[in-house]
């Protein structure tokens, strides 16, 4: 009597282009759902509750007042950013070289200085995003952690075997409240405590 064997296999994982994603979006796919694309899978964005929120604002603001002092730099939030690898994330803050009218044609393909402010998504932050800035080249990352009120500032990315997706950053320092965080490019810094609703 003959037998057949079924071989077993792990479902198949449709990874999207960003052309397709794109044309999606222009299609009112994701009317009702924010997204960002990363690694090829489409990723639903979390909602922000108020310290997130807060967050954001401060240093929404303190990067335009830096950087407005400065020529050829552009602070945008929460906007698209040409990644490596197809991905299209949208970093909470992201700082590039470019003047007035620099992206109204395209969004930008690097930049100086990528922020995230995390609390539910804070593994997802510190790993596959990391790894995917780190790829981009962006030569730095901050993700703030709303919740235990740490930054954590990612500088001088690299390929390397030893990082799970291949790329990383090979310095990762933790700041805390007592510690002040240095702009790359400009001769200024931000004190950590006052990234939080509790120093206010």
């Amino acid at each position: 009597m003959a037998t057949s064997t079924l071989r077993e296999q792990s479902p198949r994982v449709v990874k999207w282009t960003r052309e397709k994603y794109l044309r999606m979006a222009e299609m009112g796919l994701f009317d009702d759902v924010k997204v960002e694309l990363i690694y090829g899978e489409i990723i639903e964005k979390m909602g922000m509750n108020p310290p997130h929120a807060w967050v954001l604002e401060f240093l929404h603001g303190a990067l335009i007042q830096i950087f407005a002092a400065q020529n050829g730099y552009r602070v945008r939030c929460q906007s698209p950013f040409l990644a490596a690898d197809e991905s299209l994330p949208e970093p909470d803050l992201l700082v590039a070289r470019g003047e007035r009218n620099a992206f109204q044609a395209s969004h930008p393909s690097s930049a100086v200085l990528v922020i995230e402010v995390s609390d539910s998504t804070l593994p997802f932050d510190l790993n596959e995003k990391a790894a995917l800035y780190a790829q981009s080249e962006v030569p730095e990352y901050w993700v703030v952690d709303v919740r235990a009120e740490v930054l954590h500032v990612h500088t001088h990315p690299i390929a390397s075997q030893s990082f799970e997706k291949g790329f990383g950053y090979q310095t990762v320092t933790r700041l805390t409240k007592t510690d002040s965080a240095l702009l790359p490019e400009v001769s200024a810094s931000l004190r950590i405590a006052e990234f939080f609703p509790s120093a206010a």
